[in-house]
């Protein structure tokens, strides 16, 4: 029946409650019968509605909305000769708002009665899914509370693609203390079948003294509960005892059997059932006792596994369901890892403590069937480094090549002119070297601004200096910028001044980048261009400058072997050309420490493809600034440049 007082049974004429009332009804005389088949009972048969007769005779009464409702028929039978077939289509309301097509026999359940049941439904092969689908519900066989209200206290049902069990525990007509569900399986497998049933109930208004036990196809069957209740107070998990009450307090049952579902389920359902017996089980039941449940037994794949911080791992268990835990918990937490309903695991996003964890699964019928997995759960590794594309050779006509292999600049013999504040220094070193057995040492030791060489070269349109740098230290005291390598316009722009400089830039959180820098014709510096690596001390470095002259976009390109590649924007140089080269420390500022080694120069007329847009150009923000300052020197005059 069903779960509320809007399913039910509506008994409308006199006959038919007596037919239904609580007399008892004299036990037919019987002898035992074998227990060797499936629809075996003990004990002597109370009652027989087997349809034998050919007809519903057997029966108190039948519900029916038409011919096609019930009918006797000998095509499809279990046993004997016939079987009653059962329809019900949408519209099929006999007696109340809900479809159904059945027949009942009052048969003096009541308190204390010990009674064994036996019958066979078939499900036609055209039983429509929805009727066993959530939206509705549907019984087929019940045993109703001689009350005229009330759901069945005992009944088997279809629901959610599954058949099972259903106990409606009242403690008066419509009074509910628990709905419990403790038995069911999938229903698609006895569609198109027979499919035997034996049951077993203790009849009792009384949770402790109430029983059922229930037979599918001669195999007891275990109470799972997969709904209500807890299972310890009703008999305990897997039992194939379920002690709970089986009748409303005060009131006896009735059986029914048929068809009987809300008229939300729709399409024509067809059932046979057949054999229907009761016995008083009197001499006990006599076959043998019920197999022990199966060993279960779960193991885990892999049972081993290493991942990273935040990386996954998929387990899976074999042995029947299972939930999952780690380190104990319930699906894990962000400590551990967490993992799924299916296994898969997550670590967390920091090494846990000791760096492993165990992962469980646990049966889910067998509270002892446990199997475990060990996860080592580690840092990524660093990525290996990879060696920065080097610097390809200079190409075009060389204009100028030094080694530094003679005089430092200054001394006598010297090609470069040196220009320095009175406590910084430009010396000829053995080490390091670059090359060759000498190199060239710039030391700014924090006073003055400046320690520098500078050389001349053919005027040129474009060029391209190349060296080796070798970084001693890099100090930056108060001021952010320190300058490398510079070149300089020639004759044609009437003043030796710097447009395009490489040196060190200092970001506003601190950090060192490679910088590049442009000045326009009117000596304003446009904003530095900054690498993404930063430059780092006690190694030799590959530093080019590619410049363009003599156009109103001209710029420079720095490429350096870490894999810097960045370029100015462009300026106006129009009617400028390269002409000079400085190194050293053209600029620096009070407090900063600055040694800086120099080897290997070139200068190249460069190619038309040096100065090829750079895919990495980074400019940062900050104020041009005009340089007004000039500082005269020996020859010939050099412009400098503050920043």
């Amino acid at each position: 029946m069903s779960f509320d007082s809007t399913r039910r049974a509506r008994v409308r004429n006199s006959a038919l409650r007596a037919a239904l009332a609580l007399a008892a009804v004299p036990a037919f005389a019987g002898t035992a019968v074998a227990q060797t088949g499936a629809l075996d009972l003990p004990g002597n048969t109370v009652w027989a509605g087997d349809y034998e007769t050919g007809s519903t005779s057997q029966w108190s009464g039948c519900q029916r909305s038409g011919s096609h409702s019930i009918n006797i028929q000998t095509s499809r039978v279990r046993q004997g000769n016939y079987a009653a077939r059962y329809e019900v289509r949408d519209g099929d309301t006999p007696i109340d708002s809900n479809e159904r097509s059945e027949c009942q026999k009052s048969t003096g359940e009541k308190e204390g009665s010990d009674r064994w049941y036996s019958w066979s439904t078939y499900f036609d092969g055209s039983f429509p899914t929805s009727n066993a689908s959530p939206s509705g519900w549907f019984t087929f066989s019940q045993w109703h509370g001689s009350a005229s209200t009330g759901s069945p206290p005992v009944a088997l049902y279809l629901e959610n693609g599954r058949m099972v069990l259903k106990l409606h525990r009242q403690s008066s007509p419509t009074n509910y203390v628990g709905i419990i569900t403790p038995w069911g399986k999938s229903f698609a497998e006895h569609v198109g079948r027979w499919t035997d049933f034996r049951m077993h109930i203790k009849w009792s208004g009384s949770d402790s003294i109430g029983l059922v036990e229930l037979w599918v196809d001669g195999v007891p069957q275990r109470m799972n509960w997969p709904v209500g209740g807890n299972a310890a107070s009703f008999g305990g998990l897997n039992s194939y005892t379920l002690r709970a009450r089986t009748l409303i307090p005060g009131y006896g049952a009735y059986y029914k059997q048929g068809i009987y579902r809300n008229a939300g389920t729709s399409g024509t359902a067809v059932v046979y059932q057949d054999g229907f017996r009761i016995t008083d089980g009197a001499g006990g039941w006599t076959s043998p006792t019920p197999p022990p449940p199966p060993s279960t037994t779960i193991t885990v794949s892999p049972a081993a596994a290493s991942v990273t911080t935040g990386g996954t791992q998929q387990f899976t268990a074999a042995g029947g369901a299972v939930t999952w835990k780690v380190n104990g918990v319930a699906g894990g937490d962000a400590t551990v890892g967490t993992i799924s309903s299916t296994g898969l695991y997550t670590a967390p996003a920091t090494v846990p403590a000791g760096g492993k964890v165990t992962v469980t699964a646990t049966s889910t019928t067998t509270s002892t069937a446990v199997a475990s997995a060990t996860v080592t759960v580690a840092a990524p590794a660093a990525p290996a480094p990879t060696e920065p594309a080097p610097v390809p050779p200079p190409s075009g006509a060389a204009l100028l090549t030094d080694g530094f292999e003679g005089v430092a600049p200054g001394v006598t013999g010297s090609p470069w002119q040196l220009f320095r504040d009175s406590s910084n220094s430009a010396t000829s070193v053995t080490s390091p070297v670059a090359s060759g057995s000498r190199a060239v040492n710039f030391r700014y030791t924090g006073s003055g601004n400046y320690v520098y060489a500078s050389r001349g070269f053919a005027a040129r349109n474009s060029a391209t200096v190349t060296a080796k740098v070798y970084l001693r230290d890099n100090v930056l005291g108060t001021g952010r910028t320190r300058v490398l390598m510079r070149v300089l316009d020639g004759p044609g722009s009437a003043l030796n001044t710097p447009r395009f400089e490489v040196g060190l830039r200092r970001t506003s959180t601190g950090t060192l980048r490679w910088a590049v820098w442009s000045m326009n014709s009117s000596r304003t510096f446009s904003p530095a261009a900054l690498s993404v690596a930063a430059p780092a001390t006690g190694r030799w470095y590959t530093l080019r400058l590619s410049t363009d002259w003599n156009s109103a976009t001209s710029r420079a390109r720095l490429r350096v072997d870490d894999g810097t590649d960045i370029s100015t924007p462009g300026v106006n140089l129009s009617g400028h050309q390269a002409d000079r080269v400085e190194i050293g420390t053209p600029w620096a500022t009070a407090g900063d420490r600055v040694t800086t080694t120099f080897d290997d120069l070139q200068v190249t007329e460069a190619g038309s493809t040096a100065l090829a847009k750079s895919a990495r150009v980074r400019p940062q923000r900050w104020a041009r600034v005009f340089i007004p300052r000039y500082r005269p020197a020996p020859t010939p005059v050099k412009v400098r440049a503050r920043r």
